[in-house]
């Protein structure tokens, strides 16, 4: 009889100890809804349901985006907001899906460090006062502008260009860009950071001026004509060779490009500015 009220009276404490569990662990979940924290991203969030600590949900402050984390994920700062322009502190990546190897996600970012790195404009100064536009800024909208618009031409590299049918453009934008693959995007190339005070296409031997074009590659660089000036060397040599070479390859490629970039190719203009 003494035995089994000692285990009815263990059952009670048992009881008492699991409603006392429960209760603190309610407490617990009660007191935390509303912490706040700074995450490392720098975005301020709080806790807004708090259901264990592997359970909860945080909501950043500013872009009112939800996530689902642990407490210590939270108390640790490492939950980054996917709506707060992050990527070279324009870019926001949104709620698309990256995986792993993502060449959308890749070029997305490497046209977004052309425009906003600095240290790359230091190395590439041509990209100076280069923007994307508001609507590229958020990387879902780019990515459905690049599965709309990207294609393949054998196992050639394909590139986004933003001045083949805008020469001179500086902002990347639907309506400005296009998939061009490397061959024609590096005919195109006007390495000013390789050459001096001389136009395009030209450069200085004992007093006279020589002009030299190129198919793309520096292995490909052809010897025009010596002239009297430069102006001579650039409008009577490189110009007329270099806009013959890009109507070459343009018609090499017709039935292979986009037909606005065919177009664009034909009727493009070598200047001595550039």
């Amino acid at each position: 009889m003494e035995k089994l009220q000692l285990q009815q009276q263990n059952n009670v404490l048992l009881t008492l100890t699991k409603e006392e569990k429960k209760e603190k662990s309610k407490r617990k979940s009660l007191q935390r809804i509303g912490e706040t924290r700074v995450m490392n991203c720098g975005q301020m969030a709080y806790i807004v349901e708090y259901n264990g600590s592997t359970d909860i949900w945080i909501q950043f402050k500013e872009t009112k985006e939800l996530v689902n984390c642990t407490y210590q994920q939270f108390k640790n700062g490492n939950i980054k907001s996917r709506l707060y322009p992050s990527v070279f502190g324009v870019g926001i990546i949104g709620l698309e899906p990256i995986i792993d190897d993502d060449k959308v996600y890749r070029t997305w970012v490497d046209m977004l460090r052309r425009c906003y790195s600095e240290k790359l404009q230091e190395k590439y100064p041509t990209y100076k006062d280069c923007i994307v536009c508001d609507e590229w800024l958020t990387y879902g909208n780019f990515k459905k502008w690049y599965i709309e618009n990207y294609y393949e031409i054998d196992e050639e590299r394909m590139e986004l260009d933003k001045d083949i049918l805008h020469k001179g453009n500086k902002i990347y934008s639907p309506s400005t860009c296009i998939f061009v693959p490397h061959s024609i995007n590096s005919l195109m190339t006007k390495r000013k950071n390789d050459r001096g005070k001389y136009p395009i296409g030209v450069h200085e031997v004992r007093g006279k001026f020589v002009a030299n074009c190129s198919g793309g590659t520096r292995e490909s660089k052809e010897y025009i004509g010596t002239y009297n000036t430069p102006e001579d060397a650039f409008y009577k040599g490189y110009k007329p060779h270099k806009e013959k070479f890009i109507k070459d390859k343009a018609n090499e490629y017709k039935e292979k490009i986009p037909t606005n970039l065919y177009i664009a190719l034909i009727n493009y203009q070598v200047s001595i500015t550039d």
